[in-house]
């Protein structure tokens, strides 16, 4: 037999596998419409109908949130309030228990037969009242970004695998925010205790007050304007540390290090590392491996 009635015949045996394959996943649920997304591995089904739901909730003072897919905003509001645009299999459960909120999301599946279409909308809004104080806010998101713009949270921990977070005008006493893949943005923030991680993606804090503060950072740059801190450690592996300190330079101790890269303080610049005494009791420790340190103070 010539080769090419073998490949003839190949390719039409494997044409009728590539359509009973569309046809069995057709009848399984699947959609000929999927938009696939290669920087979080997913393959979507379009084409469903978005559910959208909201209303008022019992009163809470914690907040639990595990959510697997879409962008997530808590905020200030009139009322204790909840409000989501999601496909229909991704609606999340919704309770209230002991006085805390917690939503849970099913983790998110895939089918993969079809053509390139628009990815559904997925949003979800939670809102306490104006000047709520919130005992504890958990938050454990896969894909999406964070928004938080509350005024105090007494206990802040929240881990973003793949998104942005950005956290505007809040005070806590402890504040750990870990992002795997994304950067962290803090807009006149304070706290007590702060810890803020990224593996990879930019953190930036603008007029912030952190008594303690350690910055974690693997592939990634850490700007800042007018941090205020008693104590600061910054760890960063790949990425420059840049900003604005607010007092005088005397105020701080420092012990600053980097392997490759220059350290500027104010209008000096050093080649490798530095260790400054001063009068005050404010400390700052910097460890870089790869990136430059330029620190100025400011009043």
């Amino acid at each position: 037999m010539h080769k090419a009635s073998i490949a003839l015949i190949v390719s039409g045996v494997l044409l009728v596998l590539g359509i009973s394959v569309v046809l069995a996943g057709l009848k399984m649920g699947g959609s000929m419409n999927f938009t696939a997304d290669p920087l979080t591995q997913t393959v979507e089904t379009v084409g469903e109908d978005n559910v959208q739901g909201q209303g008022t909730v019992e009163a809470f003072d914690k907040i639990y949130l595990e959510f697997d897919v879409g962008n997530v905003t808590i905020e200030e509001g009139s009322d204790y309030y909840v409000e989501y645009d999601l496909p229909k299999k991704e609606v999340p459960e919704i309770r209230v228990e002991n006085g805390t909120l917690k939503i849970t999301q099913k983790p998110h599946t895939n089918v993969i037969f079809g053509f390139m279409a628009k990815s559904p909308k997925r949003m979800l809004r939670i809102t306490v009242p104006e000047g709520t104080k919130l005992d504890r806010l958990e938050a454990d998101l896969d894909t999406g970004n964070l928004i938080i713009t509350l005024p105090a949270v007494k206990d802040l921990d929240a881990h973003n695998d793949t998104g942005n977070v950005e956290i505007s005008g809040l005070e806590a006493d402890d504040f750990k925010v870990k992002s795997d893949t994304g950067n962290t943005t803090l807009t006149d923030c304070r706290a007590k205790d702060a810890e803020l991680i990224n593996n990879t993606g930019s953190i930036e804090m603008n007029h912030c007050v952190m008594t303690k503060l350690l910055v974690d950072v693997d592939t990634g740059d850490c700007k800042f304007e007018r941090l205020e801190t008693e104590q600061v450690k910054f760890d960063v592996d790949t990425g420059d540390v840049e900003g604005s300190m607010v007092g005088k330079q005397d105020d701080y101790s420092m012990i600053l290090d980097v392997d490759t890269g220059k350290i500027r303080i104010g209008d000096d610049t050093y080649k490798d590392n530095v260790t400054i005494e001063g009068s005050g009791d404010k400390k700052i420790e910097a460890a870089v491996d790869t990136g430059d340190l330029e620190l100025v103070f400011v009043d």
